[in-house]
């Protein structure tokens, strides 16, 4: 069961992310959707850790998960794109082997942190990539970092500090 510091913590976690929301132009839609994005991250990283953890040997879990990934995000591709795919494909190779590598990269070590960690802990540190993305912003593309971001990012590295220690 967790702690009382890692509840308080996931709450941290959740007042930061939703600090960068724009609620005033959310509707009960979009709160639907996003509140059903969390449900199925939660479940997805439940069923995950649940995966990696069974597998003998988690680098076969991991993988396999990849192969089959791959397979079927092809294989979707292709029956939905149909008039100019390879062209596309080609064309796009460059940056999708980049994003490849990137994703087997950072989703590969999340999946060998479930193994090896509490299960809430690799999800909150999870979060800490929207610190990664407050930066990539601010120093990229020059986006402003206001209180409201600041103060999120603040709370979220908190949170996943008490989540972290407290697991």
């Amino acid at each position: 069961w967790p702690s009382v510091a890692s509840i308080l913590g996931v709450g941290a976690i959740c007042s930061g992310v939703l600090l960068f929301a724009p609620l005033r132009h959310l509707g009960r839609r979009g709160l639907l959707f996003a509140c059903l994005a969390g449900l199925l991250t939660a479940l997805y990283t439940v069923v995950d850790a649940g995966g990696v953890r069974q597998a003998r040997i988690a680098l076969n879990f991991i993988a396999w998960f990849f192969v089959l990934d791959g397979l079927s995000m092809a294989s979707i591709f292709l029956f939905v794109r149909k008039a100019g795919r390879f062209s596309l494909l080609l064309a796009e190779a460059r940056r999708g082997v980049t994003a490849g590598v990137m994703t087997l990269v950072s989703f590969g070590s999340a999946l060998l942190a479930l193994r090896l960690a509490p299960v809430g802990a690799v999800a909150a540190l999870r979060e800490m990539s929207v610190l990664i993305s407050i930066f990539i912003g601010a120093s990229w593309f020059a986006e402003p970092m206001t209180r409201r971001k600041v103060g999120g990012a603040a709370a979220i590295a908190l949170g996943a500090g008490l989540v972290l220690r407290f697991a």
